[in-house]
């Protein structure tokens, strides 16, 4: 269950507090224009699943095994005669899948089975005979985090996904918790898995992009190549082939955070624009104007002119 960090800044603090007070999360597991489902809620959620087939059931022989939370399988072997009714399934569900609640769905002859765990890192994953019969689904389903408070003078915010993987994008919107409204989807971006460097030896840069009109250049990518080796808190910071990719948001915006002293090649994307640079030893900086102090490796070297000399 690796830890996705997901950095959220807000530059419009006083703007964006007139008309919302919360961010939503939304995630793709499946590419950057994948399905987007949100991973926030109200508050901190279990995941669940219900069964799709009203009993009673013929379960006597089968199995039912769930990982919770990544955790170790356990499972549930029918006994009984059949059909098994509802009360005798959810008595031996409980006595088994110790993880998981088994209950009543309401109004309905069906399973309800809830993680006893909340949040982004509670998951349940669920196969076996009975599975069918019961009519619960084998997708692995997550708990949800409560969405983030937006509070004066917070301008960065920062969200954790517990069970999440390099691989998937996420997208976020303000949203007003009274009026049950919400801004337009950022572009997507992917986040980094948790950072095992002190904060005090990174730093964030900030990046705005428009157009010749002024209008937000969205969606736009960053992408940083390292280029350095360095010892950072007793890890080695290495180069590699990976690149570190950033989008731009609905402001034209997108928040960098790398290792001080690292050295890149920065690409922005759509132009033939490129610097190697380094790092700074500060908290924060602009990226455009580090980038424009460095030089430019096409440059052509000229001699400096020569002395004038006046012959006798």
């Amino acid at each position: 269950m690796p830890i996705i960090t997901l950095n959220i800044e807000i530059f419009n603090l006083s703007t964006i507090l007139g008309l919302y007070d919360k961010i939503q999360i939304f995630r793709s597991i499946d590419g950057v224009n994948g399905t987007y489902s949100e991973i926030t809620a109200v508050d901190d959620t279990a995941p669940s699943i219900t069964g799709s087939i009203a009993g009673p059931w013929n379960l006597v022989g089968k199995t039912l095994t769930v990982v919770a939370n990544g955790g170790t399988p356990f499972s549930c072997t029918f006994t009984g005669t059949d059909p098994l009714d509802l009360a005798t399934v959810l008595y031996q569900l409980n006595n088994n899948l110790s993880p998981c609640i088994a209950s009543k769905v309401p109004g309905a002859n069906r399973v309800l089975i809830t993680s006893k765990l909340v949040g982004t890192g509670a998951s349940l994953v669920f196969s076996g005979t009975a599975a069918a019969v019961l009519g619960i689904s084998t997708t692995k389903v997550n708990g949800l985090a409560h969405r983030l408070s937006i509070k004066d003078p917070t301008i960065k915010y920062i969200f954790n996904d517990l069970d999440g993987d390099i691989s998937y994008f996420y997208k976020t919107r303000y949203y007003n918790s009274v009026a049950d409204v919400g801004e337009s989807l950022s572009a997507p971006f992917q986040g980094a898995l948790a950072s095992v460097l002190d904060l005090g030896n990174l730093s964030t840069s900030t990046v705005k992009i428009a157009n010749a009109l002024g209008d937000p250049i969205v969606g736009r990518r960053i992408i940083f190549v390292p280029m350095s080796v360095q010892l950072v808190d007793d890890y080695m910071l290495l180069p590699t082939q990976d690149r570190l990719i950033f989008y731009t948001d609905s402001s034209g915006i997108a928040v960098i955070t790398v290792a001080k002293g690292m050295r890149f090649k920065v690409f922005l994307e759509g132009t033939g624009y490129n610097r190697e640079i380094t790092i700074p030893n500060t908290d924060t900086f602009d990226l455009f104007n580090l980038m424009s102090d460095a030089p430019d490796t096409f440059t052509i070297v000229q001699l400096p002119p020569m002395p004038i000399r006046n012959t006798p």
